[in-house]
């Protein structure tokens, strides 16, 4: 009997915790040779919008620069940037299904000071948005948090940004709510306890 509680409170716990495995995209796969992303890559388009998102290897540029600052500071060489400071940038998610962005580190490239601009989309619809100022000197976490979404989009004002370590989860699919889970819960805990007194 305690064998069959056991599993069932295990089926429980993954229940609540199963939507919570993320995925790091930290882009040492890519050559870092100065080429844009390819479309597909970790299941994004990395080449809408105005902007192209080259790959770099941040320790070997020219210092001192956001590029080198990224990639000294998260472990790994290669950071992305906007090629030719075009704004904005698109990455969004190849075909139908949305995807929650929990994270990305960022700094400017060469501007002291950048203002950046990061919007979450639906169908092209502005879900969510956040400014943010990045420096060349200090490599920052930008905590979004946002789910639901199948674009992000990123403004700046200035020269190019530097990022890496973007921290998703990707193909979501609509998490049930609290209720559902609490119905699901009682009933699996009622057959649970049927189960026991036979």
């Amino acid at each position: 009997m305690k064998t069959k509680f056991r599993v069932v409170i295990t089926g429980l716990f993954m229940l609540f915790v199963g939507n919570a495995s993320a995925t790091l995209i930290d882009f040492e796969d890519l050559a870092g040779d100065q080429s844009s992303v390819y479309d597909g890559y970790e299941g994004f388009t990395w080449n809408t919008g105005v902007g192209l998102l080259y790959s770099l290897n941040g320790t070997t540029y020219s210092t001192p620069s956001g590029y080198n600052v990224l990639a000294d500071a998260l472990d790994g060489d290669i950071v992305l940037f906007n090629a030719y400071a075009y704004s904005p940038v698109e990455v969004a998610l190849v075909g139908a299904g949305t995807f929650e962005l929990n994270s990305l580190w960022v700094t400017s490239a060469w501007d002291a000071t950048l203002n950046m601009t990061f919007t979450g989309l639906l169908d092209g619809v502005e879900v969510y948005s956040q400014s943010f100022v990045a420096t060349n000197t200090l490599a920052q976490q930008v905590t979004f948090n946002w789910s639901g979404i199948d674009m992000l989009r990123i403004n700046d004002s200035g020269e190019h940004f530097v990022m890496d370590n973007m921290v998703i989860n990707a193909g979501v699919e609509e998490v049930p709510e609290p209720a559902s889970i609490a119905i699901l819960a009682l009933g699996l805990c009622g057959l649970a306890s049927r189960r026991f007194k036979k």
